[in-house]
């Protein structure tokens, strides 16, 4: 967009008693000349202050827990940031079989590996409990003539623009259910949705990449969350967090299934007032900046906006190398040995004595 000015002439009063806003001045010609200085005036096009709201998701902490309660692994994943500035992603607490492979900048790519032997794995249960944050992205706004008129910032931020996310929804791989009893999902509200449902929040004739959206469901579990005071309303730059604990009851073949996986879409959004969000570019840095169209995710595939996140996904498989059942095998082939070794010593005792 370009847009010109053309040449306007002003006339100036100023108050008699305000000499201070005069630049007098004597030319070569002896005559005495008035200089009058304005400034803030700005006749070119500002663009208003843009508007975003971002979802980040990842896995919080994991545990393995055998049947009778007693908990094998509990690892918090920790991010820690060195002397050179490098962020790393590291497990803490019990990290027993437990492993992190992957980065924070791409935990869509990221993994969690649980290897332990068959004998475990078949007595367990794998637990995790996923963090969500929620940001507004926008720069401030303020609902206010004054603002856009003169420049002038409200006092005490009246009128600044504010953006409330309503609804959120998670696509949980069918590998695995939210705890009905935990806490955690009772206070964010987590609600499970049909695809009839679903139809009343998302665009669900939406297509990415060939792949529609009522296929890439089939195979997930949806759950909406709307009715917590985790959704509240957000100044920019400031951000919210919610939960969700999820579980899944091992077996000795869970390693040849897909991995668990967790997604989520900001699908409702209230915005007090200000510019539309949509897709812009930062002159500064000259970096796109995504649009946040809620409602429009197709799950598993790539990200299409700052409104959707995935999490690291949880592989379950069986230790590497041999299979260690070899010990419950020796030790009942020791066993009938010995049985076997003893039948036969007392038989040739008692022949002997004959």
């Amino acid at each position: 967009m370009e847009s010109d000015t053309p040449l306007m002439k002003f006339k100036i009063e100023y108050d008699d008693y305000d000499i201070e806003t005069l630049n007098i001045k004597t030319n070569a010609r002896g005559e005495t000349l008035a200089k009058f200085t304005t400034d803030g005036m700005n006749f070119g096009i500002i663009e208003r202050p843009r508007q975003s709201i971002s979802m980040e998701k990842r896995i919080q902490n994991v545990k393995l827990k055998y049947s009778s309660g007693e908990t094998v692994v509990n690892a918090d994943i920790v991010e820690k940031t060195g002397p050179d500035g490098n962020i790393t992603t590291t497990l803490e607490g019990q990290t027993d079989y437990t492993s992190y492979i992957g980065s924070y900048r791409d935990r869509r790519n990221s993994l969690i590996r649980i290897e332990a032997d068959s004998e475990i794995l078949q007595n367990t249960s794998v637990e995790a409990i996923y963090e969500y944050i929620i940001r507004n992205e926008s720069e401030k706004d303020y609902n206010n003539e004054d603002f856009y008129n003169f420049g002038k910032i409200p006092n005490s931020d009246a009128g600044l623009v504010t953006i409330t996310p309503l609804k959120v929804m998670d696509y949980l791989s069918n590998e695995a259910t939210i705890k009905a009893d935990s806490e955690i999902n009772q206070t964010n509200g987590w609600d499970l949705k049909t695809l009839d449902e679903a139809k009343e929040l998302v665009d669900t004739g939406v297509e990415k990449g060939n792949v529609k959206f009522v296929d890439a469901v089939k195979k997930l579990y949806m759950y909406l969350a709307e009715k917590t005071d985790k959704l509240k309303e957000l100044k920019p730059k400031e951000n919210t967090t919610m939960q969700m604990e999820i579980n899944k009851r091992l077996s000795a073949n869970d390693e040849d299934k897909e991995n668990i996986t967790n997604q989520v879409e900001i699908v409702e959004i209230k915005k007090s007032y200000g510019r539309r969000i949509a897709e812009t570019t930062d002159e500064s840095t000259g970096i796109s900046i995504k649009s946040t169209i809620p409602g429009n995710y197709v799950p598993n595939m790539s990200s299409q906006e700052i409104d959707d996140s995935t999490a690291e996904e949880i592989a379950i498989i069986s230790s590497t190398g041999a299979n260690r059942d070899y010990a419950l095998k020796v030790t009942i082939s020791i066993i009938i040995l010995t049985v076997i070794a003893g039948g036969i010593y007392y038989i040739l005792k008692k022949k002997n004595k004959k």
